[in-house]
């Protein structure tokens, strides 16, 4: 992959004064514990915060080296409060986040967990960054996030890019916007962001409202949910199937056929290849039983009966890893479960293994016409 030269450094700034509490000076970074507790949310977070530089990849990597022993969480979360910067720097701060494995967060209000009123004192919420943005290069930086993810108020700015010491010109313009796409594809982002950045000029900004990020996999934790389709076998046997991301590692393919005996659930977990060094796809239970259930505002509308025990069967080209399994229903859970107004699916998966598991929301539509089809079909059988 080629990466930005320093001829590439371009900076890439929000003109917009008094929007943000977002610092014009370089950017630096410090830790804070969100909240206090045992659970991994509450681990301890690094606020990259002010004007992103040509080397502030380098300073990043030094502040974590420099951390004490088991300070920071195996994948600790960057949160940022940036108002953008150099690109160069926005990019190669995005690949050192990915190359270890950290996660991304975006908030509208950073806050952290204090005990006030010494050991025995209670404790309080204390700001940490308010009215926070990530805008221009910023947002590229985010983008290197394993899981990236964008709560209710955060703000995310795209524009135009323009050159530190003028207009550099429509040559140099081109392979820069190459090289970006390259960057954003890579990241595991839809090239259609540099789009809207563009519909931006250098001196406005386009600010990315929840549904876009979540389509565009700007946030990647929160996936729009896919429609199911209807397929069939080499012999034509139909079957009803959806494919539904599940965050930002997970995806998961259910398959809906008509069996001897009620309706056959097949089971496909795809775990992406995971950061250097991390190997959690070795912990997922093969050989233990399918437990999956479909639910609707929390209420059970069919417990599938497990059948083959989870099997890994394949590693794609792309280093993820493929899991497969089967379970049982009957036609009239089928019936019931393509009648919910909202579903979801879970998984007996423990907390553990919560970054293996396969609960989700699906989505309802196309399923009732595709149930419907299976039970039509299965006098045939």
């Amino acid at each position: 992959m080629r990466r930005f030269t320093p001829a590439l450094t371009l900076s890439l700034f929000l003109v917009a004064a008094g929007v943000s509490a977002a610092p014009n000076t370089p950017m630096q970074f410090r830790t804070f514990q969100p909240c206090r507790g045992s659970g991994s949310f509450c681990g301890t977070q690094i606020l990259a915060s002010g004007v992103i530089e040509n080397n502030s990849h380098a300073k990043l990597a030094a502040f974590i080296s420099a951390a004490p022993k088991d300070a920071l969480p195996p994948q600790t979360t960057i949160v940022f409060n940036s108002p953008g910067g150099s690109v160069a720097g926005g990019v190669e701060l995005g690949r050192l986040i990915r190359k270890r494995g950290y996660d991304t967060l975006l908030q509208k209000d950073v806050q952290e967990e204090v005990r006030v009123g010494g050991f025995n004192g209670g404790m309080e919420m204390r700001n940490v960054a308010l009215n926070t943005i990530c805008a221009s290069a910023c947002s590229l930086a985010f983008l290197g996030g394993r899981a990236r993810a964008m709560e209710p108020g955060a703000r995310l700015g795209v524009h135009q890019f323009y050159g530190a010491e003028g207009n550099i010109g429509d040559g140099a313009t081109q392979v820069t916007m190459t090289r970006l796409a390259m960057y954003v594809e890579e990241m595991g982002v839809d090239r259609r962001l540099l789009d809207f950045a563009s519909s931006a000029g250098p001196n406005g900004m386009y600010w990315i409202e929840d549904r876009l990020a979540r389509e565009l996999r700007i946030d990647n934790t929160r996936p729009l949910l896919a429609d199911w389709r209807i397929d069939a076998d080499s012999q034509g046997v139909p079957s009803v199937v959806v494919r539904q991301a599940v965050g930002p590692n997970r995806e998961l393919v259910l398959v809906l056929q008509n069996a001897a005996k009620g309706v056959s659930v097949s089971v496909l977990a795809i775990i992406a290849k995971d950061a250097p060094g991390v190997d959690r796809v070795s912990g997922f239970p093969i050989g233990e039983p399918v437990q999956i259930e479909f639910t609707s505002n929390d209420k059970t509308l069919a417990k599938a009966t497990p059948g083959v025990n989870w099997t890994r069967v394949r590693t794609n080209p792309d280093g993820s890893t493929v899991f497969v399994g089967t379970a049982a229903i009957s036609h009239a859970e089928l019936q019931r479960i393509a009648s919910a107004p909202q579903l979801a699916l879970s998984n007996d998966f423990p907390n553990a293994l919560s970054d293996l598991s396969i609960s989700t929301p699906l989505s309802t539509k196309n399923l009732a016409g595709g149930a419907g089809l299976l039970l039509r079909t299965r006098v045939a059988r």
